[in-house]
């Protein structure tokens, strides 16, 4: 047998528990079909903002932002981001709809709600997802990340 390779099913767990969440009570993923309403206000709201974004509303979108994001982020940015990443060739733009969620995983913070990931167009477009996070007792954008993997 080589070297290393009674380790590699080890390892390989230990990957796929640290994606699923375990150790911290489990995986938490919920997956939407398009049209399906998401469940939990959280989720709303990362749909919510991308759809700001996708309406060219970069003020209200800015607005949703954490207080650290939108210190280092400004509207303009939002509008690069976006316009980059939504290319005419896209078009015509199904309205943003949630396709995944999750409620745990290895980053999150204490306040930290859950991370959505929001399609924005049919199966072969973009997506956005976002951390959403309670700050002063409402429903904030923390992070985001453009683009689909």
């Amino acid at each position: 047998m080589p070297q290393g390779a009674s380790s590699l099913p080890i390892v390989a767990l230990a990957c796929i528990g640290l994606l699923s969440g375990c150790g911290k009570g489990g995986s938490h993923e919920r997956w939407y079909e398009q049209g399906q309403q998401p469940q939990t206000q959280w989720e709303q709201k990362g749909a919510e903002f991308v759809g700001k974004l996708l309406q060219r509303d970069f003020a209200a979108a800015h607005r949703m932002l954490a207080t650290g994001l939108q210190a280092q982020v400004k509207e303009q940015d939002l509008e690069q981001h976006t316009l980059t990443l939504v290319s005419e060739q896209f078009r015509p733009m199904d309205s943003p709809w949630v396709l995944t969620s999750l409620t745990t995983w290895p980053a999150k913070g204490f306040s930290d709600l859950g991370w959505v990931y929001v399609q924005i167009g049919g199966d072969n477009n973009e997506a956005i997802a976002v951390v959403v996070t309670r700050e002063s007792g409402e429903l904030r954008i923390k992070e985001i990340t453009w683009g689909r993997p």
